[in-house]
C-alpha cells in the first residue's frame, strides 16, 4: 500500500476555487533536499469549488482558508521512467466531472 499525505491547500482567489495537494512522503522528503524524485512518485491534486456567500465571494472558514463545495475533479502525474535521470518522464491524468483525459509518457 502506498502512503500519501495532504500536503497543502491551495486557495484559488480567481477561479473560487479550493486545490488539495497530495505527495507521497519519499517524494516531499527528496523535493526538501533538492534531490530527483523517487521512481514511482505520484502528486495528486483534488479541485473543488469553494462555497459562496450570497455576494458571490468564497466564504473562509476559522483557518483564514476557503471551505471547500462540490468537487470538480482530480489530476494526476506519476513518474514513469528512471527517476535519477535528468530526462525523467511524467505520465499526466485529469478527471472532471465531464470526464477523463490522459497522456501517456
Amino acid at each position: 500500500m502506498c502512503a500519501i499525505i495532504n500536503c497543502r491547500f491551495v486557495d484559488k482567489e480567481e477561479s473560487k476555487q479550493v486545490h488539495q495537494l497530495y505527495a507521497m512522503p519519499e517524494a516531499l522528503a527528496a523535493a526538501r533536499k533538492d534531490q530527483p524524485m523517487p521512481s514511482g512518485t505520484v502528486f495528486t491534486v483534488v479541485r473543488y469549488a469553494a462555497q459562496l456567500d450570497a455576494q458571490g465571494n468564497p466564504i473562509k472558514g476559522a483557518d483564514g482558508q476557503f471551505v471547500k463545495g462540490e468537487l470538480l475533479g482530480y489530476a494526476n502525474s506519476s513518474l514513469c521512467s528512471a527517476a535519477r535521470s535528468r530526462h525523467a518522464r511524467w505520465r499526466h491524468a485529469r478527471s472532471s466531472r465531464s470526464g477523463c483525459s490522459a497522456s501517456a509518457c
